[in-house]
C-alpha cells in the first residue's frame, strides 16, 4: 500500500544519499538542513518551519538527525583505547566502560536533543525518525593524509575495531528508540536487506567515506518510510 500523501525529508547529510534516490519522484521532498555553523547543507531551519506548515495529516515527515555519537566517540581509535564490557572486541591494554555507564552518557546526550522534538510539535502528521547507517566492517582509509574526522587525522589513528564501532552503533539505537518512544516519533532504527549477515553496512550500499551510505541505500530508506507511512494513513 503507498501514503495518500506527501512524504518530507529532513535531517542530516545523511540525506544526502536519500536524496539521490529521490531522483524526481512526485511527492517526496528532500532538505539537508544548513546549521549556523555548517558548511553543508542547503536549507535553513526557518524554510523548513515552512515546508512542515505546508503538511496535512494525511502527509508524512521523517528526521535524520541522531545517530552520529557512535561515530564521533569511536569511529577512530582513541590514544588510550576503550572497549565496552559487553563483549566488544579488546585492544591490548584498553580501558573497559561498563555498557550502563555508556548507555547513559547517551541517553543524556540524546535527551537533551531539541531539533526532532521542535519538528514533531509543529508538524500536523506522522513524524518517523531514520537512523543513520550501520558501520562498515571495513572502511577504506582516505587517500588524502590530511583528512580529518573532528579534528582527528584519520589516516594516522586509524579506525577503531569492527565489533566495537558495531556494538556503539548498536547501543546507540537502543539508546535512541527509547527517547523517541518518550516523544511520540516512530524509530526505523534498520533497513531491511542493507547489512552483511554479521550486521555491519553491505558493501552494496557504501557511500566513498567511512561513515555515509550511498542511493541505493537511501531508496531502501525511502521504501521504509513509504510503508510506514502507509500504515500510518491505513
Amino acid at each position: 500500500m503507498q501514503p495518500t500523501g506527501r512524504i518530507l525529508v529532513v535531517g542530516n547529510s545523511h540525506t544526502d544519499g536519500v536524496r539521490r534516490a529521490v531522483d524526481g519522484q512526485a511527492g517526496i521532498e528532500v532538505l539537508w538542513l544548513k546549521g549556523p555553523k555548517s558548511v553543508h547543507g542547503d536549507t535553513d531551519i526557518a524554510t523548513v518551519h515552512d515546508r512542515i506548515a505546508a503538511l496535512t495529516p494525511g502527509d508524512c515527515l521523517a528526521v535524520l538527525h541522531l545517530g552520529a555519537m557512535h561515530n564521533v566517540l569511536g569511529l577512530l581509535n582513541h590514544p588510550q583505547p576503550f572497549a565496552l564490557l559487553d563483549g566488544a572486541a579488546r585492544a591490548q591494554g584498553a580501558e573497559i566502560i561498563p555498557r550502563g555507564t555508556m548507555k547513559a552518557m547517551m541517553a543524556q546526550q540524546i535527551g537533551g536533543e531539541t531539533l526532532i522534538r521542535r519538528l514533531a510539535r509543529r508538524a500536523p502528521c506522522r513524524t518517523f525518525h531514520v537512523m543513520s547507517p550501520p558501520p562498515k566492517e571495513a572502511p577504506a582509509l582516505p587517500k588524502d593524509p590530511g583528512k580529518l574526522y573532528h579534528g582527528h587525522p584519520v589516516r594516522r589513528m586509524g579506525f577503531a575495531p569492527a565489533r566495537q564501532r558495531l556494538a556503539l552503533w548498536q547501543l546507540e539505537a537502543e539508546v535512541i528508540g527509547t527517547y523517541l518512544g518518550t516523544i511520540g516519533v516512530g524509530h526505523i532504527a534498520d533497513v531491511p536487506g542493507t547489512r552483511t549477515p554479521e550486521g555491519y553496512l553491505h558493501p552494496d550500499f557504501h557511500a566513498r567515506d567511512a561513515t555515509h551510505a550511498n542511493a541505493a541505500y537511501g531508496a531502501r530508506v525511502l521504501e521504509q518510510i513509504r510503508a510506514l507511512a502507509a500504515a500510518a494513513a491505513a
